[in-house]
Parts: C-alpha cells; structure tokens; sequence
C-alpha cells in the first residue's frame, strides 16, 4: 500500500518536472515564432 502511494507520488513529480521545464513562454510575435523548435 505505502509503495503505491510513493510510486505514485514519485510519478506526479517526475510528469510535473518534465512539463516545467518543457513549458517556455512565447508571445505572438515574429521574434517568438521563430525561436520556436521545427516539427519533424
């Protein structure tokens, strides 16, 4: 039972660290736009 919880707690962190530092911030302009990464 207490392994679950930790393994799903140690899951939630993990996600959350990988969206932070995915997540950056662009604003709606040329500048922003093109420092965006190209799809491949």
């Amino acid at each position: 039972m207490c392994y679950c919880i930790a393994k799903l707690i140690f899951i939630a962190l993990l996600s959350y660290s990988f969206l932070s530092v995915s997540e950056q911030q662009y604003t709606p302009d040329w500048t922003s736009l093109d420092t965006r990464p190209l799809p491949r």
